[in-house]
């Protein structure tokens, strides 16, 4: 059996590696940014890459991980839409997401 205080270093160790790790994947669920992403798209995001008006990122909102366009950059954050303005909430809804919110930028989507 483990112990206690080995388990809580692996455990920082892991989410401080995840932090660092500039690629990582992702599983579309929801159909707020179709026709672009379906429901089970699987997404490559590269979290040093530059962001952009256009780009679709990937970003924490309130515990969930969460896909959206980026439309505009003011003040340290970034305006999202949905590309299905029918389906789920964007920054119209939730405001601005921080910079410190994204994970990254979508690099390749399948």
């Amino acid at each position: 059996m483990k112990s206690p205080i080995y388990l809580r270093l692996r455990n920082r160790l892991s989410s401080f590696v995840k932090r660092l790790a500039p690629l990582r994947f992702f599983v579309v669920g929801g159909k707020s940014m179709e026709p672009t992403l379906k429901e089970g798209s699987r997404l490559l995001v590269f979290s040093w890459a530059p962001k952009r008006r256009g780009d679709i990122l990937v970003f924490r909102k309130e515990g969930l991980i969460m896909v959206k366009r980026a439309v505009t950059y003011e003040s340290n954050r970034w305006q999202v839409r949905a590309d299905n303005l029918k389906e789920g909430d964007d920054s119209l809804v939730f405001g601005g997401v921080p910079d410190a919110d994204v994970v990254g930028r979508v690099i390749a989507h399948w």
